[in-house]
């Protein structure tokens, strides 16, 4: 008797997880169903036509799920097997993983009805599914040790948005300056609210508030604006910035086109210190001058330097490499990022000192 097959619809970026959520599922239905997943190196044998096994899998295939994360949220190809997959009557769900929230991405996928997995009850609707669609009976055995083993940062490190190079990150900084950010109280009031809708568990102060890798923190610069800071453990980068974006529109509409973005670095990457030689490294790689002090590359202008704090004697001292961003449109590049910082290690602009 042949075995139903259902076609997971993903980036080859998410691989990892995918590959484990495709182990862990195949093992609670006893193996009873196929998965056709195009990056696990089983679906597609090596030596096969790429493509043409994709289309036999879209043919053979009574159900597909779209797994949407930071980093497949804007790949074509995924509409492009929605798509294809809904026009033969496949029945399409939308899904998605890593802190993306279907109520945010746009048509045709926001029209069909999916889910947001955030804990073991998002992993058990998949199986819930299965059993609708085959009029199987599968219990739905997915444990909050299955979800925590998918979304620790192991489970999908090399694949993460900003790839190899986010062992070379201390932390990410996000910074809004500017009045359309409400006072201290009312915006930690909104950050908790928002927290709360969306399920996150979290501590609060007075000041601040803290999510697993991520604190945000209400303050005053010194010339008395308004200013809200949220830092970024980089190896939860993928989960973070999508909801760091959330939680400033959350706050304010208007609140991302103030956001600057910081990497620090780790204390050993060094940086090309002549401009003309960091300038001549980037020739040709669509990298302009936006300025005197900044360089532009796509939707972001940036600029590299070290940071400088105050010794004990009051002088002035250089610290780690950190690269500065403005960005050019109100939403994250968070795809660019990791090009950029890929182009500048690839380049050695940024490099690893002995």
């Amino acid at each position: 008797m042949t075995k139903p097959t259902i076609f997971f619809s993903h980036s080859s970026h998410d691989r990892k997880i995918l590959t484990k959520l495709k182990e862990l599922f195949v093992a609670k239905t006893g193996g009873s169903i196929d998965i056709f997943l195009s990056s696990d190196g089983e679906s597609i044998p090596f030596g096969k036509n790429w493509v043409h096994s994709v289309e036999q899998a879209l043919n053979t295939a009574k159900a597909m799920f779209v797994f949407i994360t930071p980093t497949s949220i804007r790949s074509s190809w995924l509409y492009f097997e929605s798509g294809y997959a809904y026009s033969k009557g496949i029945s399409v769900v939308p899904v998605s993983l890593l802190g993306v929230d279907l109520s945010t991405i746009s048509p045709p996928l926001s029209l069909l009805q999916g889910f947001n997995i955030t804990s073991e009850e998002g992993l058990n609707n998949i199986i819930s599914l299965v059993n609708d669609e085959f009029r199987h009976s599968h219990g739905e055995s997915f444990t909050a040790e299955d979800f925590q083993a998918l979304a620790a940062p192991s489970s999908h490190h090399s694949d993460i948005q900003l790839g190899e190079h986010t062992t070379a990150l201390d932390q990410l900084v996000l910074y809004v300056q500017s009045d359309s950010i409400p006072e201290e109280a009312h915006a930690l009031e909104l950050i908790r609210a928002f927290l709360t809708a969306e399920g996150h568990d979290f501590v609060t102060s007075s000041t601040e508030a803290e999510v697993m890798g991520i604190k945000f923190r209400h303050h005053k610069t010194g010339d008395g604006q308004r200013c809200l800071t949220i830092n970024i453990d980089p190896y939860v980068s993928d989960i973070a910035l999508p909801l760091a974006e959330r939680a400033i529109r959350a706050i304010s509409a208007d609140a991302l086109k103030a956001l600057k973005l910081r990497l620090d670095f780790v204390k050993n990457v060094a940086l090309i210190q002549d401009r003309y030689k960091l300038t001549g490294r980037l020739y040709g790689a669509s990298v302009t001058f936006a300025d005197s002090n900044r360089l532009r590359y796509k939707e972001v202008e940036f600029s590299l330097s070290r940071l400088r704090h105050a010794t004990s004697s009051g002088a002035t001292a250089l610290g780690s490499v950190t690269l500065g961003i403005d960005l050019l449109a109100d939403e994250l590049p968070t795809g660019m990022l990791r090009q950029l910082l890929d182009l500048l290690f690839d380049r050695g602009v940024l490099f690893f000192e002995q």
